[in-house]
Parts: structure tokens; C-alpha cells; sequence
């Protein structure tokens, strides 16, 4: 009987506690948050982020504010975000209209690490984006904020006082600002490698800081402090967001080539399209110098000094640098690279001229639809020849039976059903390319376009509220990547240049990722959150390991090259 008794409680208990998540969940979205992911755990645990109407779009009307609960690593700091956010959805909806509220409820949603218990965490934390064997939170948190360009951030703490003032007015806040300014206010905190001196004095990298305050763990008075966001200006960072989003393509383009496009060892695709992006920005400026320092460049290949075959994927798609040059040459030089454009292209077919069913190389890997799939079908358009297009169908639908899902996502490769990022940057912009140089009137022109259309619906469903596609497409807390927003953003461009994409669904689309890569592009190239080079990986939780270089990076620059200049086509 108590047993029974016993069970009969738990399950109440239960169904109590579901519903109670139920009805704040419902409140919070009827007050318009959104809930996404800044991180996950080493739990694989989202580190969950609401964001309140309008969090997402750089706002300079709206005062544009970070709330971080927990952030200390202290117990018991999760139940308190949970209750701020419906006390602000209840009590407080003006504000949440007036401002532009991103609140992270518990940072630590798996607990404290045993690190955690004995001293809170180091800010700017060094080295493991995003792969620290502890506390890969403060990694998430340390970017996420920097990029989200407040104007204020208030690190909510158990236990911690406030600064001791009411700010429930404007003149109040007005004089409390100026107080915590005049008096070095960030110094008075004791963890000088904390949050709240390196987040005020510093800021996250290139972006500059962004005041940032202690609060107890007060509905009434973390309100309060909220409020003064109204009368506060816009943070360094903010500004330099905002200068990084009015840059037009062209003006991207050419910073971008005083640091890309001037290294061709080896003709790979990563520096081979940092050169096609050059010799368009030169193109599109009539820049008679740059025009001259890239045919030097070139003056070894094109003279046959350097006669390049491929021995990888990366060396196939390095030779679409040919094709490009072809379409611009005649006579002898137009030969040229065109014989360079077969060196890779031929390797399709056997020793009799029948195509195999994949391009060497293809390591299996969803890359090998851009690898491979472009430069065959660029060398069918240079020699008119429709054995190269058969071939290219042939190599795409092999393609697709290895790692294309149900869903349309493409897994990396076989050895994991994990959708990687670029894993689907790599498929978007290789048939983009590869349709660009198909004959409409060829047999298989309509499978390969609803193909492409198929991806790109597909992928449009995991495009965040900031506009990115992230390290592991469909996981909303793997880290918001560069490299696939760019690739996928290209892709759309092209194929609504090109007209296999409508505009009216795919334009908003296109808008939110170039605004998202324009603030990923920083000064004298550096570029934000660009996986670092990765082959096969066997589990998920390798793909959400890979590195995120942020900085010059040659493969995050060839990318960003070739978004701006594809921005820059007025179609």
C-alpha cells in the first residue's frame, strides 16, 4: 500500500512539475522570447539563451542588453533566471519591448564543476574554443557575448551586494553611471581575471568592451538595474558592430585582398579562391596594379613553368582558378588553362575514357560534391564536350547515396550521421557552382536544380535568429560558424542571381547571413569562429571539438572573398 502510495505521489509530482515548465515556457514566449543556444556542455547539454523581441537585429534605437545568470559557477543561480524571465514577461512586458533582452538562465546547467567550487571561473578564458576539457561554458560565453554587442551586461550572483543605489529614475542612473566611471568601479571587484574587469576594461578581442555589472540575485533590483540600459550609450562594442555592418561588399572585398589571395604554392582550393576573389575585386575597381601583381602570380602556370595535377579533392577544386582564367583569355592562354582544367578534370574517367562512379579523392566525404563536381562541369562548358557533364551526374548521385539523410542533410561522411557545417557549405556551393556551368537543355538539368532547391529548403529550417548556420547544422548549441554561412549565403546568392531560387522566400534568408558574416569580418582580416580543417570524425561530439580559429585564417578569408564579391553582382 505505501508503495503504491509511494508511486501514485511521484507521478503527481511530475505531472506538477512539467506542468509548471509548461506554463513558464508559455509565458515567456507569449512575451515574445525565443529560445535558442549559446554552448553546450561536455554533457552535450544546450546552454540555453531567450532572447526577447527584436534580440536578434542590431537595433541602435533599442538598448540592447545581456543578462547572465550563475555565471559564478554558484548554486542555485538557474532557478533565479528561470524566475527573472517570468517576472519580466509578467510584470514587466514594457521592458521587454523597450529593450532588446538576451538572458542566459544558468550558464552551468549540468552544476558546477569541481574547478567551480573552489574559485570562479577566469576570464578571458585561454586557448578551447570550444573544445576545453572544463569548462567549455566559459568558452561559449566569453564569444557569444562579444559578438551579441550589448550595451550593458549584468552578471546576475547569489549572495553578491549590488552598488548600493536606487536607479529607479533617469537622473539616478544618469549619476550612478557617472560614479561607477569616476571611481574605477570595475576595479572594485576582487577576480581581476573575472567577467566584469575583463569584459569593461577589455572586451572579447578586436570588438572592444562592453560595461558590465555584479547583481544580486534580486527580482526587484536586478529590474531596477535593468532599466538604466534606457539611458545608457551604445558600448564600444556595439559601435564597432554597427560600423562592420553599414561596409558595403566592395569596401569588404578590397580590405580583404591586402591580406588574401597573394599565396599560390600549391594551386588547393583554399588559396585558389582567395585568387579568384582577388582578380574579381581587381576586376570590379579597374585596378591596373593589382591586375599586375596577380598576373605575375599567375606568370609561372600560365608559361607551363608549373604544370600542377592533383592529388587530392582540395587540388581538384584548386583548379576552377583555371577556369575562371579561361573564361577571361583567348588563344594560347585560353589553351593553357584549359589544359590545366582537364589535368584535374580527366582523373573522372578510367584508362577506356568510361567515368567512374566517384572522383578520386572523394575520401567519402559530402565535401567532394564542391571538390569534384564544379571543376568537371566548368571544363564540359570550356570544351563543349557533354562527357564531362554525364560524369559529373554520375560522381553527384554516387555523392548523394553516401551522404545525403532523409532530411536533407548531408552527414559528413559515413562514419557518423553528424550534418557538419561546412560538411553542407561544401555540397550548397559546389552544385550552385556546378549548375552555373550545366546546359539547361542536358537530360539531367532539372534533377540536379530540384536537388540543390531540396538542400537549400532544408537548410533554411536551421538558419539561427543571428542569421548563421553553425558548426553542426541541425544543433542549435554547436558554435555559430563562419565558413558554412558564408558557403551556404554564396549558394543563395547565386541561385537566386540565377533564378532557381525565388526571391521572396530566400532573400530575408540572404540578408540576415551577409549581415552575420559582415560583423564576423574584422579589421586586417580577422575573421570570427572558422573551423579549423577537418577530415572524417567518428561521433558527434568530435565535430562539436573542432577548433574555432578566430583571426587571419587563409580558408575564412577565401570564403568571406567569395561571399563580397558574389555581393557585389547587382542581380
Amino acid at each position: 500500500m505505501n508503495i503504491n502510495c509511494t508511486w501514485k505521489f511521484s507521478v503527481l509530482l511530475i505531472a506538477c512539475l512539467v506542468f509548471q515548465v509548461a506554463s513558464a515556457e508559455s509565458l515567456i514566449t507569449k512575451a515574445g522570447f525565443r529560445k535558442a543556444a549559446i554552448g553546450v556542455t561536455r554533457k552535450n547539454t544546450e546552454i540555453v539563451v531567450y532572447l526577447g523581441p527584436g534580440a536578434a537585429t542590431l537595433d541602435a534605437s533599442k538598448p540592447r542588453v545581456l543578462i547572465i545568470c550563475s555565471g559564478d559557477g554558484t548554486r542555485g543561480g538557474g532557478e533565479f533566471g528561470q524566475d527573472l524571465l517570468i517576472h519580466l514577461a509578467t510584470n514587466h512586458p514594457e521592458l521587454c519591448q523597450e529593450l532588446q533582452l538576451a538572458i542566459i538562465p544558468n550558464l552551468f546547467p549540468d552544476g558546477p564543476t569541481k574547478s567551480l567550487d573552489q574559485a570562479a571561473p577566469a576570464y578571458p578564458p585561454q586557448k578551447g574554443f570550444y573544445d576545453a576539457a572544463e569548462n567549455p561554458e566559459t568558452r561559449y560565453l566569453w564569444r557569444w557575448a562579444g559578438m551579441y554587442g550589448a550595451r550593458l551586461i549584468f552578471d546576475v550572483r547569489n549572495g553578491e551586494k549590488n552598488f548600493g543605489m536606487d536607479v529607479s529614475d533617469p537622473a539616478a542612473s544618469l549619476q550612478f553611471r557617472q560614479r561607477l566611471i569616476d571611481s574605477g568601479w570595475a576595479m572594485s571587484i576582487q577576480d581581476q581575471t573575472g567577467l566584469i574587469k575583463q569584459m569593461s576594461t577589455k572586451g572579447v578581442e578586436d570588438l572592444g568592451p562592453v560595461p558590465t555589472f555584479a547583481l544580486a540575485a534580486n527580482l526587484t533590483n536586478v529590474t531596477s538595474f535593468i532599466g538604466m540600459a534606457k539611458a545608457w550609450p551604445r558600448s564600444d562594442c556595439q559601435l564597432e558592430l554597427a560600423r562592420r555592418e553599414k561596409r558595403t561588399p566592395a569596401e569588404i572585398a578590397k580590405e580583404l585582398v591586402k591580406v588574401y589571395g597573394h599565396d599560390l604554392k600549391q594551386v588547393a582550393y583554399i588559396p585558389a579562391l582567395a585568387v579568384i576573389g582577388r582578380l574579381q575585386t581587381a576586376e570590379h575597381f579597374q585596378d591596373a596594379a593589382e591586375t599586375a601583381s596577380l598576373a605575375a602570380l599567375l606568370e609561372p602556370l600560365r608559361a607551363g613553368q608549373v604544370s600542377p595535377i592533383p592529388k587530392s579533392g582540395s587540388d581538384h577544386a584548386g583548379h576552377l582558378l583555371f577556369a575562371e582564367l579561361a573564361k577571361r583569355a583567348d588563344g594560347k592562354d585560353r589553351e593553357r588553362w584549359i589544359k590545366l582544367c582537364r589535368a584535374a578534370a580527366d582523373q573522372i574517367f578510367d584508362n577506356d575514357g568510361k567515368p567512374l562512379k566517384l572522383m578520386p579523392f572523394h575520401n567519402e566525404m559530402s565535401d567532394a560534391v564542391f571538390m569534384a563536381t564544379p571543376i568537371i562541369c566548368s571544363t564540359g562548358k570550356l570544351t563543349g564536350e557533354q562527357k564531362y557533364f554525364d560524369a559529373a551526374v554520375t560522381h553527384f548521385r554516387s555523392m548523394k547515396k553516401l551522404c545525403l539523410a532523409d532530411d536533407y542533410l548531408y552527414r559528413h561522411s559515413p562514419l557518423d550521421e553528424a550534418a557538419w557545417g561546412r560538411g553542407n557549405g561544401f555540397p550548397a556551393m559546389g552544385l550552385a557552382w556546378a549548375l552555373s556551368e550545366f546546359p539547361e537543355d542536358h537530360a539531367a538539368f532539372p534533377e540536379l536544380k530540384k536537388d540543390f532547391q531540396n538542400h537549400i529548403a532544408a537548410l533554411l529550417k536551421h538558419q539561427d535568429e543571428f542569421g548563421c548556420w553553425h558548426q553542426v547544422i541541425d544543433k542549435p548549441g554547436s558554435y555559430r560558424e563562419f565558413s558554412a554561412t558564408a558557403m551556404i549565403a554564396w549558394a543563395i546568392k547565386r541561385g537566386m542571381d540565377r533564378g532557381w531560387l525565388d526571391k521572396e522566400t530566400h532573400q530575408k534568408a540572404l540578408d540576415r547571413a551577409w549581415v552575420a558574416v559582415k560583423q564576423r569580418i574584422g579589421p586586417k582580416g580577422l575573421i570570427v569562429d572558422i573551423c579549423t580543417g577537418t577530415g572524417k570524425q567518428k561521433t558527434l561530439r568530435e565535430y562539436y571539438d573542432r577548433p574555432a580559429i578566430w583571426g587571419v585564417d587563409a580558408r575564412g578569408g577565401a570564403m568571406a572573398l567569395m561571399l563580397a564579391t558574389e555581393m557585389m553582382n547587382a542581380n
